[in-house]
């Protein structure tokens, strides 16, 4: 993308901070301060710069803020501050903006990283305090129905009960994921873990909560394991939000059929299923952190973010996360790709 109007020009070229234009086809734009601190020419590849995946993360609607990336260009390591946003034309992404500053001259490179640390001890604090009374709220539920199981009034309300906690649970989780992707402190546990134990137990956990609803999920899995180096905690997150999503928009007797199996380097995850589907203006926006244009979002509870989550716990372990629908009412499949460990 080119800047033509003379006054944005001028603001580009003069600016203090580093400032870079990414476009979707991989190319990146830098004023002059940008080039000093970067040590970039002023036409670069957007995989030339701190944490590219910021830049996509933007193209896809994302607006990142503070975030703190660590940067070593034929230098001595320096922390920035960057954020990105989409930059629209005629409501259509055309371009990403990004501006970068160095962290000392924001306050000193050891002050922004302990702010923060500050900020995701807060965060993760009342995420505590929201979710601590709805364990007593789940399990009282829980035990009604352990003490009269024969009474329909009394199970409904329950089962009420039981998934309004877990959209809460979820809503808060979402909070907080949002939250440190947005300010690049997420951080993975990364070892050797089997997908298909994974997929497995989740497929498990998805059958209890769909217990009296004739909506089977089909489980189809090799017999032998299939490793990956991931946060198997995080990997979980993305299989249980695409099956919860399937079941969600999904009919009573209609089908969820999951499948993880090897292909080439890949450890490949599918999820599909018979249900409402995804319009074709939308499809290219369910991975969007725009919360009013994901699928269903604010109608079935939830931040509608599970996805734009699950798409950057995907690119953060190397891999994909990709979503097809043929239209409405003709299901979506969702297939996220992990790079498989070589002995495995």
């Amino acid at each position: 993308m080119k800047l033509e109007a003379p006054a944005l020009l001028a603001l580009f070229e003069q600016a203090a901070a580093g400032i870079v234009l990414g476009s979707p086809d991989g190319h990146a734009t830098l004023n002059p301060a940008a080039r000093q601190l970067l040590g970039l020419p002023s036409e670069a590849a957007v995989s030339a710069l701190p944490r590219p995946s910021l830049v996509d993360e933007a193209l896809r609607g994302a607006v990142v803020t503070g975030a703190l990336v660590e940067w070593n260009h034929g230098g001595p390591n320096r922390m920035l501050v960057v954020s990105w946003a989409p930059l629209r034309e005629n409501g259509q992404i055309v371009a990403a903006l990004g501006v970068m500053q160095d962290a000392s001259s924001c306050g000193g490179d050891e002050a922004l990283p302990r702010a923060s640390r500050m900020s995701d001890e807060f965060y993760a604090l009342i995420a505590h305090q929201l979710r601590t009374p709805l364990t007593p709220i789940l399990g009282w539920a829980r035990m009604l129905m352990q003490q009269r199981p024969d009474d329909p009034v009394l199970r409904r309300a329950a089962e009420v009960i039981e998934r309004n906690v877990h959209i809460e649970v979820r809503l808060v989780d979402d909070m907080l994921d949002v939250t440190r992707i947005q300010r690049g402190t997420l951080e993975l546990v990364i070892r050797p873990v089997d997908v298909t134990d994974i997929g497995r137990a989740v497929v498990v956990d998805q059958r209890r909560r769909l217990e009296g609803r004739p909506l089977p999920i089909e489980l189809d899995l090799p017999d032998r394991p299939l490793l990956v180096n991931g946060d198997a905690a995080r990997i979980e997150q993305i299989l249980t939000a695409l099956i919860a999503n399937a079941a969600r928009f999904t009919p009573d007797g209609g089908r969820v059929m999951v499948s993880i199996v090897r292909e080439g380097g890949d450890v490949v995850c599918r999820v599909s299923d018979t249900g409402e589907g995804i319009a074709p203006a939308l499809l290219p926006h369910i991975f969007d952190f725009s919360l009013e244009v994901q699928h269903g979002a604010g109608r079935r509870g939830g931040l509608g973010v599970s996805l734009a989550i699950g798409r950057y716990l995907a690119e953060r372990h190397g891999g994909s996360l990709t979503g097809e629908s043929e239209g409405p009412g003709r299901g979506a499949r969702f297939t996220l790709r992990l790079p498989a460990m070589k002995d495995s």
